[in-house]
Formats: C-alpha cells, structure tokens, sequence
C-alpha cells in the first residue's frame, strides 16, 4: 500500500486499484480501471461498497477539491433502468440534485459525473455498457438493502487525514 498527501484534503491510498479519498462523512473510492456501469457495480460491492451517490450540492463542489489524475468522468450511482426513472442504486431514492447543465436521457439509463472543465462537474446519461473509471462509497445500504446490521455500514471508514 502506497501513500502520498494531497493538497491539505486527506491521504490518498491506492489498494487494489482504487484510490480511496475523504469527503465529508464519506469515504469516495475513486477506480483505476474503466468498466461497464453494471460491472462496476459489482466491483464496488465486491469491496463491501456501493456506487456512490452524489446527491447534493456539497458532494459535487468536494468534487471539485480532488487532485488532477482524479478528475476524469465517473459511473456512479444513479441509473433509470426500472420504471424509467432516474433513482439512486444505493438506496432507491428519486433523484435529490442535478447541478447545473445536467442532461439525463431516459434510452441511455447509467449516469455518469461529467467533468465541464477543471472545477465545474455535472450529470450526463450513457448507454450502460459503455466503459467507464467509477465511485464507490460505504453506504448504509446498496440496492435498498441495509448492509450491515451491526454498524449500519458496508465498511468501517478508514480514510486519514
């Protein structure tokens, strides 16, 4: 396990392909490698994560603080494939915040934080298998489900400052 310090924000980690970086009570677990929004998905749970959300403002401007090699466009957690609405995957709520220029298409159902320029992000819509870098987060729930009884958590949160 590497470790380097980024800009006075908190310690990067890089561990199988996932640089884990700190938000607000939340952990971002920025990928490495490019998949299908599905797929990634599934590698998020696979580390005991679930897309992440991104669902307010203050997510999308902790966005904006990340260092360079990190600012690229990312599968997340919101996807209209069931009812042709667009809903958080982690919890199945509707979706809570769109920044500004966001632009959903029902017939393209995973949504993707789109990087504008190097300090504004918005959402965009794609086919879902289409490749893309991913976030994940610990959640208290993935697909509507509560993750973990005891702790309320998928994982313990271990970003460091």
């Amino acid at each position: 396990m590497k470790q380097q310090l980024i800009k006075d924000i908190c310690v990067l980690v890089y561990l199988a392909n996932i640089y884990q970086v700190e938000g607000k009570g939340n952990c971002y677990y920025f990928s490495d490698e490019k998949l299908s929004w599905t797929k990634a998905l599934k590698a998020c749970e696979s580390n005991n994560l679930c897309l992440a959300s991104f669902d307010s403002a203050e997510a999308f401007n902790h966005l904006r603080n990340q260092p360079d090699e990190l600012k690229v466009d990312y599968w997340f957690g919101l996807n209209g494939r069931e009812r042709n609405t667009f809903k958080y995957i982690a919890t199945y709520e509707l979706i809570k915040y769109l920044p500004p220029g966001s632009e959903l298409e029902i017939d393209k159902p995973c949504a993707f934080v789109k990087l504008l320029d190097n300090k504004k992000y918005t959402i965009r819509s794609n086919n879902c298998i289409a490749k893309k870098k991913f976030v994940c987060f610990d959640s208290v729930r993935c697909k509507g489900i509560i993750a973990n009884k005891e702790t309320g958590y998928l994982t313990e949160v271990t970003c460091k400052k």
